[in-house]
């Protein structure tokens, strides 16, 4: 191995040397070198707010200011290299200035306010052999810092007495410790002992002072009257407990009344002497009983007014434990109901797996204003249509209940109570048509009341009018040419169970309510009313722990005389008509709460029975396409079957279905879901409804301040959508439907104008933000495509996001 040369090596250290320096002046020497205090001015952590002396606030001050100054100064950022040089300085001047003068050398500690001065000098200046290095202090092991603690511990305990030494084992530890425990008990027997012994001692010297009280002593010396003053203590009597229990009586008022007139009676029996010296002693015995205080009942007067109390605190409390037994028992049912409901949904849910379809998926956006297209189910559609070409999301049919002709020219309508966005009751109102299709509203039967069956948070549904009609449920009273209203009357959580009956003088004038009840004592929730061609009427109703029953009425309908028939099997919602054939059908819905199911008919020659198994009428698992019976119309010798079509999370969102239902013998089947279809009302004549043109919003112009998205229609921007050139071969009136969505839970309102004509339009809320709902219109349109549809907002509010306009061709 090569020798490198010595200068060379040299010249290496040099470099090294030279860049550790460098480094070394790139630190500030505080980061380096411990600043070094006064010992009294070091503080420790239980001291931080610890001053011995306090400066003037102007000192205090000024010293800030300077540690400012003093920190931006540059010359007090000196590096560790300078800081030694200048220490190596210093000891160099200090050694020449002892020689000469002859002084001894301080001390470091004592010469020097810079601290720097104490550090070791690391450079290569010459060394003073005078100079010595400095001793680092030696510090104690941990084992004898160790045992220093424990000698602490043991003088602590030995103070207190507590063992000393090393724990023992474990038995004389826990032996130790229910000694402890032992002592413990010990002390506080002791001081309950004692605690004792002062409240007796107490007890004893109170008693000894009300006696010292009642037993004054002898006044001395005599009063100007020259009477004595006598003072009694007690009154001694001579019955005790003996006498006390002669007149005791029960606690009961009522049977110590009895008790107190049988003493009197057998008194009554006895020879006048002996009954006026029984009496007297009596009196005294009784004086004496209350004089020691005892208690004697032996007033009939206070003994009625106790006995009457105590009757109404039983009746309160009765009443109390019987509302008390309701409400458990209307909480049991709505649990019962919600358990029900829960085991229908996952049934349906395990149903729609198995037939592969997937459960609905995505939030509403609300109000989806500004989306300009609506996904992939843009031209899906959601059949079941009411007569020519009326949707059954047209928002004035959802709150329909029943059909009936006041006369030859005009049909009418009683709704179902109009809801808001709960299942609250806030009316029943009546509406009217000539064809079917175009409604007008007439008034309302019955408003919310103040409380009551009509009150607040009160549940009134299925309204049913009687009105001479054959086959309706609605029936003119025979008897009293008065208009009877059947409903079901509910508490909030469905706990009653009741009909309700109001009466009225015209099919759509004010009803008045007369009451509620159970039909012949038994639930009553889903119902409808039929009236036969003999004119008797039957209440249909739903009894949930029994079956579904029919009830025959009274001859003026207001009341329930008997059963005709229950079906052992759980139905709801029944329908029944007759048909030409003279035979009976049942429709009903089964029990699956608020979702759909594939509803029911049995076919009977008699009310009474017998009938026939359960069957569906429309295809399986379709769930009636997808809606649940409420009333089976007549018309000529057809009929429309109607069923609701609900939204549980938001009631007023419900809409009905009309389609048309062919009845054959003893079959009923309903096996098209029409998008739309025609009727004829005075033939009964049925038919499907004509194609529609679709024009599509996004095609259509807009006017809007601000904003091209076809969403804001009206608002603040007052944007209007124009549909141009709009076709169709009807030059007559017909049917606009237009598709939208409205993520509100309430519906929104619009102005519709059509060659001019304006009109209002409602849009329902829609499911979610990917399936348009429908609006429906009747319009008078002209032959060709010179035909203007604009669509803008209502009263400055915004319309829902149009999707497309569908026009019959």
């Amino acid at each position: 191995m090569p020798i490198t040369p010595s200068h060379e090596l040299r010249a290496s250290l040099e470099r090294h040397n030279k860049a550790f320096e460098t480094l070394l002046q790139l630190i500030p020497a505080k980061y380096y070198l411990p600043q070094e205090q006064e010992d009294d001015n070091i503080g420790t952590k239980y001291q931080k707010n610890k001053k011995k002396q306090v400066a003037p606030k102007q000192a205090f001050k000024e010293a800030t200011k300077k540690a400012r100054r003093d920190k931006l100064d540059p010359a007090n950022n000196k590096s560790i290299l300078e800081i030694q040089r200048e220490a190596a300085g210093l000891q160099d001047s200090a050694s020449s200035n002892a020689k000469q003068k002859g002084k001894h050398k301080a001390t470091e500690d004592e010469d020097s306010d810079d601290p720097d001065v104490e550090m070791a000098d690391l450079s290569d200046a010459p060394r003073d052999s005078s100079t010595t290095p400095q001793a680092m202090p030696s510090y104690e092991s941990i084992s004898t810092v160790r045992a220093k603690l424990h000698a602490r511990i043991d003088s602590l305990k030995k103070e207190r007495g507590a063992p000393t030494g090393e724990p023992g084992s474990r038995d004389e530890l826990l032996e130790e410790q229910r000694r402890k425990r032992g002592l413990l008990r010990e002390k506080r027997r002791q001081a309950t002992r004692e605690r004792k012994r002062n409240e007796e001692a107490g007890k004893q010297k109170k008693s000894n002072t009300q006696e010292r009280d009642k037993v004054p002593d002898p006044v001395t010396g005599g009063s100007s009257s020259g009477a004595t003053n006598v003072t009694f203590s007690a009154i001694a009597s001579s019955g005790g407990p003996a006498k006390a229990k002669k007149y005791a009586t029960v606690a009961d008022p009522r049977a110590a009344l009895s008790q107190l007139n049988s003493r009197n009676e057998k008194l009554a029996s006895l020879p006048t002497e002996k009954r006026e010296a029984i009496e007297e002693r009596s009196r005294w015995e009784k004086a004496e009983i209350r004089a020691e205080g005892g208690k004697v009942h032996d007033d009939p007067a206070r003994l009625k007014k106790a006995a009457k109390r105590k009757e109404k605190e039983k009746s309160k409390s009765k009443l109390e434990w019987d509302k008390r037994k309701e409400v458990l028992a209307a909480n049991m049912a709505a649990k019962q109901k919600k358990r029900s409901d829960n085991i229908a949904q996952r049934n349906e849910r395990r149903n729609d797996a198995r037939k592969g379809i997937k459960p609905k998926t995505g939030k509403a956006r609300p109000g989806f204003e500004g989306k300009r297209t609506f996904g992939s189910k843009k031209g899906s559609e959601s059949p079941g249509a009411s007569p020519n070409g009326l949707h059954r999301d047209m928002l004035i049919m959802r709150y329909i209940a029943s059909l009936r002709p006041a006369d030859a020219a005009t049909l009418q309508i009683v709704p179902a109570a109009t809801w808001t966005a709960g299942s609250a009751f806030q009316s029943i109102n009546c509406y009217s048509s000539t064809n079917l299709v175009e409604w007008k509203y007439v008034g309302a039967l019955l408003t919310l009341q103040s409380s009551g069956d009509l009150g607040p948070s009160r549940v009134v549904e299925r309204p049913k009018v009687k009105v001479s009609f054959e086959g309706s449920p609605s029936i003119d009273s025979q008897t009293t040419r008065q208009y009877v209203l059947y409903m079901h009357i509910d508490s909030s959580n469905y706990g009653e169970a009741k009909v309700g009956v109001a009466t009225g003088s015209s099919v759509c004038g004010s009803y008045t309510y007369r009451g509620s009840f159970r039909p012949l004592g038994y639930e009553s929730r889903d119902m409808g009313l039929y009236k036969d061609t003999d004119g008797t009427a039957y209440l249909l109703t739903e009894d949930r722990a029994n079956g579904l029953r029919i009830d025959k009425l009274s001859a003026d309908y207001l009341s329930v005389v008997s059963n005709v028939y229950t079906w052992a099997e759980k139905y709801e919602s029944p329908a029944v008509i007759k048909s030409s054939a003279g035979v009976y059908f049942m429709f009903a819905s089964q029990l699956t709460g608020w979702n759909t199911n594939d509803n029911m008919y049995s076919t009977s020659t008699s009310l009474s029975g017998p009938w026939s198994s359960w069957k569906t009428f429309a295809p399986a698992g379709s769930r009636t396409w997808d809606s649940q019976t409420t009333f089976v119309l007549p018309i000529g010798n057809n009929f429309i079957y109607m069923g609701d079509r609900w939204f549980s999370n938001n009631l007023m969102r419900s809409t009905y279905v009309w389609l048309p239902l062919t009845i054959s013998g003893t079959t009923a089947s309903m096996p098209t879901n029409y998008v739309n279809w025609v009727v004829d009302v005075n033939t009964g004549a049925m038919g499907p409804g004509p194609g529609e043109n679709w024009y599509e919003a996004e095609s259509a112009s807009l006017r809007c301040s601000g904003t091209s998205a076809v969403g804001y229609i009206g608002g603040s921007g007052n944007g209007v959508l124009t549909f141009n050139n709009v076709a169709t071969n009807a030059a007559t009136r017909t049917t606009l439907r237009i598709k939208h969505l409205n993520g509100d839970t309430a519906q929104r309102y619009g102005t519709i104008t059509v060659n001019g004509v304006a009109q209002t339009v409602a849009f329902l809320p829609t499911t979610d933000g990917q399936t348009p709902g429908s609006s429906v219109v009747h319009v008078n349109l002209n032959s060709g495509s010179s035909n203007t549809v604009s669509i803008a907002g209502y009263n400055g509010g915004y319309a829902a996001d149009v999707d497309r306009l569908m026009v019959s061709r």
